[in-house]
């Protein structure tokens, strides 16, 4: 390069003026003080033989500070060779990508499955195998033991191999994707809190153990139901007929009898236990039947009653939980994904309070009363001396009392029997979290058990083995 533009080398000049404003063509490095080969035309044509950008610099020298002058055409070697190995790497002989020795056929394989053939054949075959597994669609047919990964090759008896296996086809796997990403509840639960404690609150456990009752019968199991009771009036001293709770003077209906589990009874029913139960952030050693173990397809009844006021209600006469904490916890159950849908509903006075702070989706609320009213008793007992059952519960449970398992009532059904002039107040409904109509809205989605089933990616063995 010196040879074209002068017989003295570049080098041989020291400073930014002498080195610029020879015949060289030469450039000046301002960063390492050094005259090198390339140099510059003029201010319009700034551009070197070897690519680079000269600026103006000092008034009459145009230099350059850019190191890569000198690293460019390395670094940019090393990028093509980087490419070429990218390129080599993903496009191998197919007995790389688990084909078997000896064919010489490519194929266009990932970079996972692209040199796993070192060593024993055999052995980073297997691995081959198990990692395709791990991507390969599922495909559901009637010999589980017949499914291959997508585009894993078959072997014949001797361990040669064949033709590959087909692959699945689009339309199925976004079926099975569609399958397993449904929403459609498949399970459900019930949590029944009686907060209200003393023996002149006897109508409060007498409308929870009613409500229990009501969806036992319509299929859900005690499994599924949490029962908590602030109070036990059936072992009260006072009552008259020990061990029984009626919700009517005529006692036709025992609602303790012999077939009750109470999960949460007397003073273990506090606003923290309620909130932890609902929220899973219960202790290690907490039993099983104190844990509300739901998932993202679970529909749950809540169901409340006792005695409260605007934005709250009083647990055992000494603590209260108001709105704003039942609203935080339904949204820890959501981002948490512990329901699918809730139904809330709520029997106290000024009841329609208690749902107005909530904003977590899929919530559907009902109340007994305004906010202002009282929710009013029924049925007073003169042998026990107390009220039995509150107006709003009792005209649900007589309506529940005309359905069964298979019934397609729906919610907008039970909401149309509201009559103020025989509840005594004005019962509430908040659909704007719902993501559904009333309409098609079963009861038995909330109130009874589903007979869906959910398949399996693996079969389940039933029976004991033979032998």
């Amino acid at each position: 390069m010196d040879g074209v533009y002068s017989a003295q080398p570049c080098t041989a000049y020291t400073s930014c003026w002498s080195c610029v404003s020879s015949s060289s063509r030469c450039g000046y490095f301002d960063n390492t003080g050094s005259c090198v080969p390339g140099g510059w035309l003029n201010p319009q044509a700034n551009y070197t033989a070897s690519g680079d950008v000269w600026r103006y610099f000092h008034g009459q020298c145009y230099v350059s500070t850019r190191v890569e002058f000198v690293l460019l055409p390395a670094v940019l070697g090393l990028a093509v060779l980087a490419a070429a190995v990218v390129a080599v790497w993903r496009c191998v002989p197919a007995r790389w990508c688990g084909l078997g020795p000896g064919e010489d056929d490519t194929l266009s394989c990932t970079t996972s499955e692209a040199g796993s053939y070192y060593g024993d054949h055999h052995h980073s075959h297997r691995h081959h195998h198990h990692r395709a597994e791990e991507h390969m669609p599922l495909l559901i047919d009637s010999d589980p033991a017949s499914r291959q990964p997508a585009g894993a090759a078959s072997r014949n008896a001797d361990g040669g191999s064949s033709h590959p296996a087909p692959v699945a086809l689009k339309g199925e796997t976004e079926k099975v994707d569609a399958f397993f990403a449904d929403k459609e509840h498949t399970n459900n639960w019930a949590v029944l809190v009686c907060t209200s404690r003393f023996w002149f609150n006897y109508r409060h456990m007498a409308n929870t153990l009613s409500m229990y009752r009501t969806v036992k019968r319509l299929g859900i199991p005690d499994s599924q139901i949490i029962l908590m009771l602030a109070d036990d009036a059936a072992c009260n001293p006072r009552n008259s007929r020990p061990a029984a709770v009626y919700d009517h003077p005529r006692k036709t209906i025992d609602l303790y009898g012999d077939n009750i589990e109470v999960d949460y009874r007397g003073y273990e029913v506090t606003v923290e236990s309620f909130i932890r139960m609902l929220t899973g952030r219960v202790a290690p050693e907490t039993p099983r039947n104190k844990r509300l173990l739901t998932d993202e397809k679970s529909n749950i009844l809540v169901y409340m009653t006792g005695h409260g006021g605007e934005d709250f209600l009083k647990f055992q006469d000494s603590e209260e939980i108001n709105s704003y904490d039942i609203a935080d916890a339904f949204q820890q159950m959501w981002e948490k994904q512990r329901y699918r849908e809730i139904l809330f509903v709520i029997d106290t006075c000024q009841a329609n309070t208690m749902f107005s702070k909530f904003y977590s989706p899929n919530i559907l609320s009902i109340g007994s009363s305004e906010k202002g009213e009282n929710s009013l008793s029924y049925f007073h007992d003169y042998d026990l001396g107390v009220s039995v059952i509150d107006r709003f519960t009792y005209y649900n449970l007589k309506f529940f009392e005309t359905l069964d398992m298979s019934s397609k009532q729906t919610l907008a059904d039970l909401v149309a029997t509201y009559n103020h002039s025989l509840i005594r107040s004005h019962p509430g409904v908040r659909t704007d979290l719902f993501s559904r109509s009333l309409e098609k809205t079963y009861l038995t989605d909330f109130f009874g058990s589903v007979q869906n089933i959910e398949l399996t990616r693996e079969p389940f063995p039933i029976g004991r083995k033979s032998g």
